[in-house]
């Protein structure tokens, strides 16, 4: 039973019988509908803590909320249909303007066409027109068709309104409802339907949430398993790892969910390896309160730019080593493995051996200075740490000698045919162009045996005796954790990750992570020889630069989490201009001036433009009250909205396909047509004067329209779309935001005629040149050091 309070200042006569009548009729059709009526809403209000409460003004918004209502009540009741409604509600309303004392000739000539197109009244048209007799004889007012409708309403019924109102003080209705002339000030009606139906929308074409509870696969069902690339622990994530990942799989995530697909969504932090243990070593702190530290920065920023995980983990979580074990054991009982003698840097000083990023210098391909033991960030080329030259401890800086160590090696090239015969089917799915490009270099080139061990103390030990003081290597280790952290959320977790048959899994990273996830992993996944779901859909990034050069957290060059979230934008515009400027197919640049021409100029000028316009004008001239269309109105033939239709059937299909930016720039291209067809058909006063009917079915549609733009932006600037839902809700100010649409093929219409708007409001504020200029000045940082030749 959900309590729906409505609070009127003015009540009159006519109100008070609609809606008495329509509650004795609801509670004779089994609805149980209560009535209770007293004068001094204050009081009624006192203490009253439910969260669904509508408040409405004298004049026309009370008398739609009451249409409203009692549609509702009948509609519960099963006594009328939305057809049914629709024509009351029309009929309400023009017999309203003529009792108010309108001489206008067309609004007469359209009263007179409603009831010449109707063989027969409906119930509800039935009570309009009891109730505003009621009305009338209580206050003694004729209006231009009293005594027409006095013909349509049958003499027992009109013998016992007058009757009735032979007692001017008190009007008794029936047992549930006491109305004195005087007005009433506040009913509460509980009900048991929800409040969602009070608000005049269509329920069925809802966004329906995951119920609460674990998400696992279910048969029958399109079943989709959404990982992002791990981000590492040893610093704050820049904008082109928020957008390569995280972000990138966030909108996909969305979309899917609002798509009914069963979705789950993991991913979480990469502890282990040698950026940990070197980090740690610099600042004389333990590796563990290094991950904490680092694991609670990135959940805080991922929650501020609006991150939808079903779940966030960490691969230092216990289930990982467990997990990270038993595959590696099962390879190893395969044969795949083999133990290996290598050379090695040490270092005398501190006594260790230098495994990746422990140990820098010169890379041997493009001669940039800062390389990395694994990696170069100069070329991206993956490195054999003894081919650096001038090689350099990374903790002392002293020079390493050269020493052998022991390591186990997968031999990828025993699962080469496996691995081939997998890719060729996988990779006729969603695979994004630059993952087979690089796929397919790493294959021709020949796989061979890899080293997936290391010298160092914070890692997944390795499960073989003789091997005490080494751990698997970060990229045998670190993929294993989408596994672990989906075990961290259920205990079910092998439903997801061994159910190659019913899930899909979707895979989100930057195109320097494509190599470890097309053949690495899998190799490892197929080295078992176990039956483990394997990546169906690959979206990969290319580079997002900074100003024409590259991201520096240790040189202050570009924006990072942190940056963002103490730059005083709001989130949804750092989305937005990260997903449209998405570095799909080739690198792109963070351009500050960029960012403010696409806020100011697409956001503010498109969408905030369109939902000023349409919702402005239902504010101002229609009391925010949702009018009915024109009896001409049929969606199946208007050609804006056949147009919309065509448009939303690309947006579908670029989602699909994994054309994130795409489907983006598509949605601004629906709201740019939006726009483009108030101006075409002239909403505005004139409009409204000489056409009703036409104006009327532009607002209708509009009011949609911007519920639809709502829904589509969802999975890319989440905030703006509940941004628009609360301006769309009357009670938004209690917490009852009307929820998503779920998202479809065609344009549905889910505000129905009679629903009350909430307040309308600016949705962006303008990104000043300023601000701007100041912000570019604080991130450009100092210039990176020469290669040498």
């Amino acid at each position: 039973m959900s309590p729906v309070v409505f609070i009127q200042a003015q009540s009159n006569i006519s109100e008070a019988v609609l809606v008495a009548a329509a509650i004795s009729l609801a509670n004779d059709a089994g609805l149980n509908v209560q009535l209770e009526i007293t004068p001094k809403a204050d009081e009624a209000l006192a203490g009253y803590h439910g969260d669904v409460h509508m408040k409405v003004k004298s004049g026309a918004s009370v008398l739609f909320s009451t249409i409203a209502i009692v549609g509702h009540i009948l509609q519960s009741a099963g006594l009328i249909g939305l057809d049914e409604f629709l024509a009351g509600f029309r009929l309400f309303t023009l017999l309203d303007t003529l009792s108010a004392g309108s001489s206008d000739a067309s609004v007469s000539a359209l009263v007179a066409k409603h009831f010449a197109s109707q063989q027969k009244l409906s119930l509800l048209e039935n009570l309009v027109v009891f109730a505003r007799l009621a009305g009338n004889h209580a206050r003694d007012v004729s209006t231009p068709l009293t005594g027409f409708l006095e013909k349509l309403v049958s003499a027992p019924l009109l013998a016992g309104m007058t009757e009735a109102l032979g007692n001017p003080e008190v009007l008794l209705l029936d047992a549930h409802a006491t109305i004195t002339n005087a007005g009433v000030s506040l009913i509460v009606i509980d009900c048991t339907e929800p409040l969602a139906a009070l608000r005049m929308v269509d329920e069925s074409l809802f966004h329906q949430s995951p119920s609460a509870g674990t998400i696992l696969p279910k048969e029958g069902e399109r079943n989709i398993l959404i990982t992002s690339a791990l981000p590492y622990v040893n610093n704050s994530p820049h904008l082109g790892n928020i957008i390569g990942c995280v972000l990138s799989a966030d909108v996909y995530a969305r979309y899917c969910r609002q798509r009914g697909y069963n979705t789950l969504y993991v991913c979480g932090t990469d502890e282990y390896g040698t950026a940990t243990e070197t980090l740690a070593s610099e600042r004389g702190e333990s590796c563990r309160s290094i991950c904490d530290r680092y694991n609670a920065l990135h959940t805080a920023i991922y929650k501020w730019f609006d991150i939808d995980f079903d779940h966030f983990g960490r691969t230092t979580d216990p289930k990982h080593a467990g997990i990270a074990q038993g595959i590696f054991s099962r390879i190893y009982e395969r044969g795949l493995f083999s133990k290996q003698t290598i050379d090695q840097w040490w270092c005398e000083k501190d006594q260790r051996f230098l495994s990746d990023r422990f140990v820098e210098g010169t890379c041997n391909f493009c001669k940039f200075p800062d390389a990395r033991g694994d990696q170069c960030d100069g070329c991206g080329k993956l490195i054999n740490a003894v081919e650096l030259i001038d090689p350099r401890c990374k903790l002392c800086r002293s020079t390493p000698v050269m020493r052998q160590s022991e390591h186990m090696f997968l031999h990828l090239e025993k699962v080469q045919d496996d691995l081939q015969a997998w890719i060729k089917e996988a990779s006729t799915g969603m695979w994004s162009d630059n993952s087979k490009s690089i796929t397919e270099s790493w294959l021709r080139e020949g796989l061979r045996a890899r080293c997936m061990t290391r010298d160092l103390s914070w890692g997944t030990p390795v499960p073989l005796p003789g091997m005490e003081n080494k751990v698997l290597y970060v990229w045998f280790d670190a993929p294993i954790g989408y596994l672990s952290i989906t075990a961290e959320y259920t205990d079910d977790w092998e439903l997801w990750w061994k159910n190659p048959e019913q899930v899909q899994l979707y895979q989100f990273m930057g195109k320097d992570n494509v190599p470890f996830h097309t053949v690495m992993f899998p190799c490892s996944l197929i080295g078992t020889g176990d039956k483990y779901t394997m990546l169906n859909h690959l979206s990969t990034t290319e580079y997002l630069n900074y100003e024409g050069g590259k991201f520096s957290k240790s040189r202050n060059i570009g924006v990072f989490g942190d940056d963002a979230i103490a730059s005083g934008i709001p989130a949804c515009l750092w989305r937005y201009y990260l997903l449209a400027n998405r570095p799909e197919q080739h690198d792109s640049q963070f351009n500050w001036t960029d960012f403010g021409l696409r806020v100011n100029s697409e956001l503010l000028a498109n969408v905030g433009n369109l939902v000023n316009r349409t919702l402005g004008f239902l504010d101002s001239r229609y009391r925010r009250q949702v009018p009915a269309p024109g009896p001409n109105f049929d969606p199946a033939t208007h050609p804006f909205v056949q147009e919309v239709n065509t448009l939303l059937a690309e947006y579908l299909d670029r989602m699909e396909t994994l054309r994130i930016r795409d489907a983006l720039h598509l949605v601004m291209r629906i709201s740019a047509a939006g726009n483009n067809f108030i101006t075409a058909t002239g909403l505005g006063q004139t409009l409204l004067n000489e056409n009703p009917d036409e104006c009327n079915t532009l607002l209708y549609v509009m009011v949609n329209f911007v519920y639809l733009i709502a829904t589509l932006l969802h999975p890319f600037i989440p905030a703006t779309s509940v941004a628009i839902c609360e301006q769309l809700s009357p009670a938004a100010e209690s917490g009852a935001v009307l929820p998503l649409l779920a998202l479809s093929e065609s344009f549905r219409f889910g505000i129905k005629p009679g629903h009350v708007i909430g307040t309308p409001a600016r949705l962006f504020e303008r990104l000043s040149e300023e601000t701007l200029a100041a912000l570019k000045v604080k991130h450009a940082g100092s210039p990176a050091p020469a290669a040498t030749a």
